[in-house]
């Protein structure tokens, strides 16, 4: 269940860490993860509307493949979205906001999917991501 967060807070911490120059586009429709994105072309965020934690870690999320200049780093899938996650752990933690335990477990269950996503191409595993995603417990 997420957590319920005043607007006003939500549209503080967006505004802060809102790469510079860059666009935020929220959507009803894009509830599932696979459907948040940050375009480089268009230097545009777009994500679900943002109205409670899971949604804010979401757009934590995408702009720490901002931040972290992803859209030039050649990078296995599951290292890039390990540093994307972590990176919305670190704002969260610094804004004072809880990383629930349902947080937690989808930032993990996400990454395992990398994991295995990275292991059918062939990618060599970074044995501390698959460690810190316990994608031996994955199935």
């Amino acid at each position: 269940m997420s957590r319920k967060l005043s607007q006003e807070r939500i549209n503080e911490i967006v505004k802060r860490h809102r790469p510079r120059g860059w666009r935020v586009r929220q959507s009803q429709h894009r509830w599932t993860w696979e459907s948040a994105e940050a375009d480089s072309n268009k230097r545009t965020l777009s994500v679900p509307t943002l109205k409670d934690d899971d949604s804010l870690f979401l757009y934590l999320h995408e702009v720490g493949h901002v931040k972290q200049d992803h859209f030039k780093l050649k990078l296995p899938k599951h290292r890039e979205e390990f540093e994307a996650e972590r990176f919305a752990l670190h704002c969260f933690r610094n804004e004072g906001l809880p990383v629930t335990k349902n947080i937690m477990k989808g930032v993990r269950m996400r990454l395992c999917g990398w994991i295995d996503y990275d292991i059918k191409r062939g990618i060599p595993i970074q044995h501390h991501i698959a460690r810190w995603a316990k994608h031996n417990g994955c199935s």
